[in-house]
């Protein structure tokens, strides 16, 4: 994901954890994000074809779930799709 402020690479993966346990002596860290903003829109299909990847909060869209606004529809992307296939299999290929 291009972005100027989302910086994620093994130097961070290594030393958050470390500094987390330093600062809160925390035991354990849980990474609970799975998701990322986008210009999603809903296809003549009913899908969300959510290829493209975020960093502009409400403007963009994070997540697996396509929420509507106004209705609170909610309907899931492309990506979620993918998710369940691979946690079906307990694979990522």
């Amino acid at each position: 994901m291009a972005s100027a402020w989302h910086v994620l690479d093994p130097e961070v993966m290594y030393w958050a954890p470390r500094q987390m346990r330093s600062i809160w002596g925390a035991e354990s860290l849980f990474i609970t994000e799975n998701g990322c903003a986008a210009s999603d829109v809903v296809a003549e299909d009913a899908r969300v074809y959510d290829t493209d990847q975020w960093i502009y909060g409400y403007g963009n869209r994070f997540g697996l779930i396509y929420v509507d606004f106004d209705t609170l529809e909610r309907k899931p992307k492309l990506s979620a799709d993918w998710f369940r296939e691979a946690a079906q299999q307990n694979a990522v290929v």
